[in-house]
């Protein structure tokens, strides 16, 4: 095989991945996109809370969100082997209670987005926030029900520059037409398209403020809940992982391995 027709073969076997590679992305573009401008809409309109309400909520939720997620302290992993032991059912389906630990992930998270629902009833901010979080969930990797989104968008522009330098002006139409196709994703998910930028591939927050003309001190506030709502969501995948070690840590757990 020459050297051309080697070339040729790797440039259609990475071009043709890319559509596949975006799937994800490209089936839910239409309601992201819908759900955004509902968001955008619900933003300029919105009735602001005080900074003392404001203020009260973020404490609030932090005080709940550390009552319903587990600690991975004695008592904690204590329940989980008792329970395994005293019901034949887990013991069956989790003889390892890393297991056990592992598949409640998905349960802890979602109590937390109950949580953050409540509040979201309560304050405005938060409630609108709630919706955010909903969508830069499905763009994050390690969040329950996540796709990933804003790691594939990177890796489409990779291949894309790829294509481009590497395959020659036979490409040229193939490669503009990629270029199109993710650029749509990226502002139809109002995504971070600067690869210089630090918030790279995740939700632009400045840009949906700005099309919402949300004045300053309003931006701040609507900064102020959705940092709340992204370090209570870590907290609850972070009391996972944490919960997981400590069990891992215990004698009668390490041998199960």
């Amino acid at each position: 095989m020459s050297t051309a027709s080697t070339r040729a073969a790797i440039c259609k076997k990475i071009s043709d991945q890319f559509d596949a590679m975006l799937n994800p992305a490209s089936s839910a573009q239409a309601a992201t996109k819908a759900q955004l401008d509902a968001i955008k809409s619900q933003l300029a309109g919105l009735s602001w809370s005080s900074d003392l309400d404001l203020d009260g909520a973020v404490d609030d939720l932090e005080s709940w969100v550390n009552g319903a997620i587990p600690s991975a302290g004695s008592d904690d992993t204590d329940e989980i082997l008792d329970f395994i032991k005293n019901c034949p059912f887990l013991s069956d389906l989790f003889p390892n209670p890393v297991g056990l630990a592992n598949s409640s992930g998905g349960s802890i998270f979602d109590s937390v987005k109950d949580l953050i629902s409540t509040m979201g009833n309560l304050i405005p901010e938060f409630g609108v926030g709630k919706l955010l979080g909903l969508i830069q969930d499905s763009l994050l990797p390690g969040i329950p029900g996540g796709l990933d989104i804003s790691n594939l968008v990177k890796q489409a522009d990779q291949l894309i520059e790829c294509v481009a330098g590497r395959c020659g002006s036979s490409y040229s139409s193939r490669v503009s037409t990629m270029t199109s196709k993710l650029q749509g994703i990226y502002n139809d998910y109002d995504l971070d398209d600067d690869p210089l930028s630090p918030t790279y591939g995740e939700l632009n927050l400045d840009s949906i403020y700005d099309a919402a003309s949300l004045t300053v001190t309003n931006k701040e506030k609507m900064t102020k809940a959705m940092e709340s709502i992204s370090a209570n969501k870590t907290s609850a995948v972070d009391s996972v992982t944490n919960l997981k070690s400590a069990l891992k840590s215990i004698p009668s757990v390490t041998g199960l391995f």
